[in-house]
């Protein structure tokens, strides 16, 4: 199962808590052990996989629904983060060679923006 989180996590903490979820969910089987591995550095995320043992594989998507309930529990309350792509647009002054339209578009586009990233709360209107 593959389990992503902020590069600010300190990948033990994950480590354990995924263990921990794995290992107290009754379909899983002690032996042989769950295993986490620190599978990769993503763009937005590093990127770590859970392996689990269970007697009945026809339960397979049961149970893995179950755990990632259980994961996602379990790294809230652990306050560790789940993260989601992002991008950063840097806009540079000076001439693009853009037509006046879309340069117009794009300056009316990034005022619908504040600081914060977050859409103005203003309903869209067409101009």
């Amino acid at each position: 199962m593959p389990v992503s989180v902020a590069y600010s996590t300190d990948p033990q903490a994950v480590q354990t808590t995924l263990t921990e979820v794995a290992q107290n969910h009754p379909d899983v089987l002690s032996m042989p052990l769950p295993q986490v591995w620190f599978t990769g550095f993503g763009d937005s995320a590093l990127q770590f996989e859970l392996l689990v043992w269970t007697r009945d594989p026809s339960r397979q998507y049961i149970l893995r629904s179950e755990l990632n309930y259980r994961i996602y529990a379990a790294l809230k309350q652990a306050q560790i983060e789940i993260p989601f792509p992002q991008h950063d647009l840097h806009l540079r002054s000076g001439s693009f060679g853009l037509s006046p339209q879309l340069e117009s578009a794009l300056i009316r586009l990034s005022n619908q923006f504040p600081s914060n990233g977050q859409p103005n709360k203003q309903e869209n209107r067409n101009d």
